[in-house]
């Protein structure tokens, strides 16, 4: 029987903005043309400070009747206190609505089969990138098509009390069986497909462009909002001085614990600190760890090296690169 990956996700935060002036609140408080994100599509944004720093990193998805805001944990508290000071003139209000609904993440390739596989039979009508419809005995079910994971996934939202049951009927409908994944394994699946979270691989110190998401999550071309001087600058100048980057460690003989990883500093040649490991997983053996750091960018012209490891390699590459180094980890679990 085919096998689906699948993630209890309830804890990741979801904040809804609902009145008149919802698209315009939000335009104005992010990176993104929100005012242009029709019904039923799905963006990426940083909210930044007046400053041009980073408040936190959300997809915002139009579901037609509110604007929903979805982060990693841990990701929402500074954005919230920003939306508090610069709504309030608005015809807007938003609300932590996470403890209302369930959240499962179906992975790979048969997940998108198998939804499929249920629009045909439904009926339903599956817009391409979000879909949103009423089922009896569980009442209003959402699901979001991503990517972000390095194989296609779909995020189910339900009521509470109801996400086991549609699971249950998706899994029957399609004739395939449900793996159930714990928090450690999302976890490393997040890291292997470089989906960067605030407030661990982006924090407040980091500017928009920092992160190397420009393509997905910034408009330069939008109208005024909170921080556009700080980056339009930078987009002008044409770099920043430090860049989100993927790194794989190995240590040759010696087995390497990834949680010690996390927070070491990254020095050049001379020993001085070029930058700094903001996350760390698991590699593909005991001595290798990967994940995600901040480093200067002049810095990756030359050797870098994790500081007090100088037998061990370092190899820095950008995401995409990361990504055809190390094949979905979805994929290769479910073929064993």
């Amino acid at each position: 029987m085919r096998q689906i990956l699948t993630f209890d996700i309830s804890d990741q935060p979801m904040i809804e903005f609902t009145g008149p002036d919802r698209a315009k609140s939000l335009h104005n408080l992010t990176t993104q043309e929100i005012k242009a994100l029709a019904p039923g599509r799905v963006t990426e944004a940083f909210v930044t400070s007046p400053q041009g720093k980073t408040l936190g990193f959300f997809t915002i998805r139009n579901s037609g009747d509110a604007l929903l805001l979805g982060c990693e944990p841990g990701g929402e508290q500074l954005a919230l206190e920003h939306f508090a000071k610069y709504t309030m003139f608005d015809d807007v209000r938003f609300e932590v609505v996470t403890e209302k609904h369930e959240q499962r993440l179906w992975l790979g390739d048969e997940a998108l089969r198998a939804f499929q596989e249920f629009f045909d039979a439904s009926g339903a009508d599956a817009a391409e990138r979000c879909a949103t419809f009423e089922r009896p005995g569980i009442g209003r079910v959402e699901l979001i098509r991503t990517d972000v994971f390095a194989v296609p996934a779909i995020r189910i939202i339900t009521g509470v009390g109801h996400s086991s049951r549609f699971e249950d009927e998706i899994a029957a409908a399609a004739d395939v069986k449900l793996a159930r994944g714990d928090a450690s394994l999302f976890e490393r699946i997040r890291v292997l497909s470089a989906w960067p979270r605030f407030p661990v691989e982006i924090r407040s110190d980091n500017l928009p462009q920092e992160i190397d998401r420009d393509a997905t999550a910034i408009n330069f071309r939008k109208g005024c909002y909170l921080g556009q001087e700080t980056v339009a600058r930078l987009d002008a100048l044409g770099h920043v001085n430090r860049i989100l980057r993927c790194y794989v460690f190995d240590s040759d003989h010696v087995p390497v614990e990834a949680s010690r990883m996390i927070g070491r500093p990254l020095v050049d040649q001379a020993g001085q600190q070029v930058g700094e490991i903001r996350s760390a997983v698991e590699g593909n053996h005991p001595n290798q760890v990967v994940g995600m750091a901040l480093i200067r960018v002049k810095a990756l012209e030359g050797v870098v090296k994790v500081a007090d490891s100088n037998d061990a390699n370092l190899t820095i590459s950008k995401p995409g690169e990361f990504r055809e180094h190390f094949p979905p980890l979805v994929t290769e679990i479910m073929a064993n």
